[in-house]
């Protein structure tokens, strides 16, 4: 992911959405061996000539990744040779560094990484293939509901969403619902299936995973027109690999052009009308360049006293200095990031609604607004005479972007 994505969207896919592939599998298997499979097309594999692949065997995508590179090694005549990882071990989920090591010694393409389609950037020093496939973050309804938007439900409407993850935004804009938070996607599609939400905003993987086991189950699935909902499936590749990158997008569109889908979730699950790409782009977010003067938005009495509270709850899990520990950095550059394009009240609804991790929301609106002004002080945003609101807060459209030292 691009730095503006690895510092603020990691503030929402530390849970089951994790760096890498967003979406793991409770049950994982860890496959070390190199597996090389020739799969024949016409007279036989081209001598000496292999696609070479690494899979992530904790994605819940890893079966649908495998069936992309046996068609396209099949249309190219050459042997299939699949490296599996473990993208789920540990809780940063795989670095740029672990994807340059891959590519450099393991594999020629590294399959199934999802890129928004708002920053369509990849890892430094990577290229990405053309998509292969869709997928992102969904709404989930009970059969019956005639609700295939969050604008559908009438006000108090409870939906279920998982912890630190980009749904925890639309609350924002969408005042008829109220979040119902959840630790992980499991128990968020539970929340929804054991009836204690009208809706669920999960992952796409994990809904499917949970149809596939439960064909009997009466949910319907739309897709969210929101922020940061959707996402394009690519292929990572390295220099050495672009030869290789370049015959797998041109097998892949051979592929699709003959009617193949690798993405059949998106596709037969009912999904809501009107979807546009163009509305991930976060347009309304104001404050143009890094250079222009930032807004004062926080007294320096608010700020001081935030820094006391975030010493107290936060410190623990973002580092004395805001510099991350188990939570993400939450100061710097690749905090706040200016093609990532959030606005302060993005990041203040994360931290109103989904903090802190043992008891989210639990303190006072008060508490929230002064580590707001710390958090923003310690990004180089002056303190001005206004105090900073809740309601200000969580409304601002002003461009969060570090501003230094």
């Amino acid at each position: 992911m691009s730095a503006g994505h690895k510092s603020l969207l990691l503030l929402f896919f530390r849970k089951e959405e994790r760096l890498f592939f967003l979406e793991r599998k409770k049950q994982r298997t860890f496959i070390p061996a190199l597996v090389a499979a020739c799969v024949l097309a016409g007279g036989g594999a081209r001598a000496a000539e292999t696609l070479s692949v690494c899979i992530d065997s904790a994605s819940a995508t890893a079966e649908r990744d495998q069936k992309v590179a046996e068609a396209v090694a099949k249309r190219e005549g050459v042997a299939l040779a699949v490296q599996h990882f473990d993208g789920a071990d540990g809780d940063d989920g795989v670095t740029d560094k672990q994807f340059k090591k891959l590519l450099s010694s393991k594999c020629q393409l590294v399959m199934g990484y999802p890129v928004d389609v708002s920053d369509a950037t990849p890892p430094a020093d990577m290229m990405e293939t053309k998509s292969y496939a869709e997928t992102g973050f969904v709404l989930v309804v009970p059969k019956g509901s005639p609700a295939k938007s969050l604008a559908d439900f009438p006000p108090g409407t409870s939906v279920a969403v998982t912890f630190e993850t980009a749904p925890n935004l639309y609350f924002l804009q969408h005042k008829n619902v109220t979040p119902d938070v959840h630790e992980t996607d499991t128990e968020t599609l539970k929340a929804l299936v054991d009836g204690h939400a009208k809706a669920a905003m999960v992952w796409q993987p994990t809904v499917q995973t949970y149809l596939d086991a439960m064909p009997s189950a009466r949910l319907n699935v739309f897709k969210l027109a929101e922020p940061h909902a959707r996402f394009n499936v690519v292929a990572l590749y390295a220099a050495n690999g672009a030869a290789a990158a370049k015959r797998f997008d041109d097998e892949v569109a051979a592929l699709h052009a003959g009617g193949a889908a690798f993405d059949p979730a998106m596709v037969h699950r009912q999904s809501s009308t009107g979807f546009d790409p163009a509305m991930v782009i976060r347009a309304a977010v104001t404050g143009a360049k890094n250079d222009d003067p930032p807004p004062a938005l926080y007294t320096s009495a608010q700020a001081q006293a935030g820094a006391q509270h975030y010493a107290a709850v936060c410190s623990v899990c973002h580092g004395a200095q805001l510099q991350g520990v188990v939570g993400p950095a939450l100061k710097g550059p690749n905090f706040a990031s200016e093609k990532a394009g959030f606005a302060v009240g993005d990041i203040f609804t994360i931290i109103a609604n989904n903090m802190p991790a043992s008891d989210p929301g639990s303190l006072a609106p008060d508490v929230y607004v002064k580590v707001m002004a710390y958090v923003l002080q310690q990004n180089g945003y002056p303190a001005g005479n206004t105090p900073l609101t809740y309601t200000m807060a969580a409304a601002s459209n002003v461009k969060l972007v570090y501003r230094g030292p």
